[in-house]
């Protein structure tokens, strides 16, 4: 990864996908929650947490943020929900 200084001494980024997978890497370092981590996968949906958590995408794809909340983000509950959407399709 590679950062400039430009003439206002900020740094500038010059490849912004390594600093995005870099603050997804720190995120999950920092994070200690699952819940917070699937938010923020939510918010900013990237392939890097998809490797890292492949039930994230169908999480997005069958449950949305109201059904997550109720089942209290627990990984089990949603990953069997997601089970009982697909059985449904």
């Amino acid at each position: 990864m590679r950062i400039q200084l430009d003439k206002s001494k900020k740094f500038i980024p010059e490849d912004q996908e390594l600093i995005d997978d870099f603050d997804i890497i720190m995120n999950k370092a920092l994070t200690i929650s699952y819940e917070q981590l699937l938010k923020d996968y939510l918010n900013h949906p990237s392939e890097q947490y998809e490797i890292e958590y492949p039930e994230f995408r169908d999480f997005r794809l069958y449950l949305n943020e109201k059904e997550m909340n109720s089942l209290r983000w627990n990984k089990d509950k949603m990953v069997k929900a997601v089970k009982d959407k697909k059985k449904l399709q």
